[in-house]
């Protein structure tokens, strides 16, 4: 895929069908084609992974022109969206995005944003996640600045950069000023996980509220956290297959002498 003049895209997100960050990243695609179409959850559905919809109708509401609100989760929106609630033929491309924070490090899986891409990728379309680091803690216009400059200059360039080996790219915009575009491996924030207690419920439910599970630190500068942290837009390609494949051939050759 080399062009986006012809390209069908659909939109999805796990912040919501009024999330900002969604409006900004259908704006910028509609600035290649006008062959978009937004599928988004109706409510927020942060954190949601790749979870979808087992055995229960999933409906979703017409909003407006190519625009669809989801009761479900962002894998549920591309999986309606990629099998038969666009009419005509299957989107070529799925954006996820832009989210309301970073997506980074061991937080990728949980990510609803990323989840969607994921989803996209195991049918064979090609898919980006967007997010903006800072936005979820400053909502206002501001926060957003940094994607909104530089999507529309990075959004060729990454679709042409998809292919069978890469299908999926996972994309954060710093905050500020940008320091360059790396490609870059996930890192993993060090540190205990952080949980705070809350008051117990009137029927004695003990209580516990997470914000985050580790501060934003990277284990090592040269990972998708450390670059961001450094001011880099960061681009790393994810792969759907969970395998640890260092440990395949070792856990084969103790269960066949066991």
């Amino acid at each position: 895929m080399t062009t986006l003049n012809s390209t069908r895209i659909l939109i999805c997100n796990d912040d919501g069908i009024e999330a900002p960050g969604l409006a900004l990243l259908a704006e910028a695609a509609r600035a290649f084609t006008d062959d978009v179409w937004i599928v988004a959850p109706r409510t927020n559905q942060s954190a949601r992974g790749r979870a979808f919809s087992v055995r229960t109708t999933v409906y979703a509401r017409k909003q407006a022109e190519r625009e669809y609100a989801v009761d479900g989760t962002p894998a549920d929106c591309a999986i309606l969206g990629l099998n038969g609630l666009i009419p005509g033929r299957c989107p070529d491309l799925v954006l996820s995005g832009v989210n309301e924070g970073a997506n980074l490090g061991e937080e990728i899986p949980s990510s609803g944003t990323v989840g969607a891409c994921l989803q996209a990728g195991d049918q064979g379309v090609r898919a980006i996640a967007f997010s903006q680091f800072g936005a979820y803690h400053d909502t206002g216009p501001a926060a957003w600045a940094t994607a909104r400059e530089w999507l529309p200059r990075l959004l060729p360039d990454l679709v042409a950069r998809l292919d069978d080996e890469s299908p999926v790219l996972n994309v954060n915009f710093p905050p500020g000023a940008v320091s360059g575009v790396r490609a870059t491996p996930v890192g993993r924030r060090p540190g205990p996980v952080r949980i705070e207690p809350r008051p117990p419920a009137p029927d004695g439910r003990v209580g516990f509220y997470v914000d985050e599970l580790r501060p934003d630190a990277a284990s090592t500068l040269e990972s998708d956290i450390g670059l961001l942290l450094g001011g880099f837009v960061t681009v790393t390609p994810l792969s759907a297959d969970p395998t640890a494949t260092a440990s395949l051939g070792r856990l084969g050759r103790r269960l066949n002498r066991d």
